[in-house]
């Protein structure tokens, strides 16, 4: 299965890219491909 996760508040590191991060790590671990988008990263 393929997970992705897509982040849209302003602060890069904060707690939800964090627990985003965590739940992805845990995917990838059984065995899934992850990808974690962070929007911040993209212009308006």
């Amino acid at each position: 299965m393929k997970v992705l996760a897509v982040v849209g508040t302003p602060r890069r590191k904060g707690l939800i890219s964090s627990l985003c991060q965590r739940i992805l790590d845990g995917a990838e671990e059984n065995g899934h491909q992850v990808k974690m988008v962070n929007l911040y990263d993209y212009d308006p």
